[in-house]
């Protein structure tokens, strides 16, 4: 992982001790391509609110560390089946090789998850 600090973010956004250091054990064991869900990261660091931990993940994305990626999974086999850097890039329709046909894209289907650009 990049040179950043960790604390620098949090103390931004007024967050104290406990979900600062608990970011840092996490960002302690990210290898490159992990990813993690907003709900996980949430679990994880439990910040004051979820507005902070956007706010927090944004600027993570912002500095490169981590990398937004939104997911079309599976309605039915539920694993991913195609990445996009952007909700406008995700199609109306996509082939889903596990069901073996083309689907229609729903919200249900589609999961925005962080994966980390570098490891340690």
């Amino acid at each position: 992982m990049p040179s950043i600090n960790l604390g620098e973010i949090t103390g931004e956004f007024h967050e104290g001790l406990g979900p600062t250091m608990r970011l840092k054990r996490l960002a302690s064991s990210w290898h490159a391509g992990d990813v993690y869900t907003f709900d996980r990261l949430y679990d994880v660091i439990s910040p004051s609110s979820p507005q902070v931990l956007s706010l927090i993940l944004n600027e993570l994305v912002r500095r490169g560390v981590l990398e937004e990626v939104v997911r079309v999974e599976s309605p039915e086999a539920h694993g991913g089946i195609g990445d996009f850097r952007s909700v406008e890039e995700v199609p109306d329709a996509i082939y889903d090789s596990r069901m073996d046909k083309e689907i229609e894209v729903r919200p249900e289907n589609v999961q925005v998850l962080f994966r980390v650009r570098h490891g340690k």
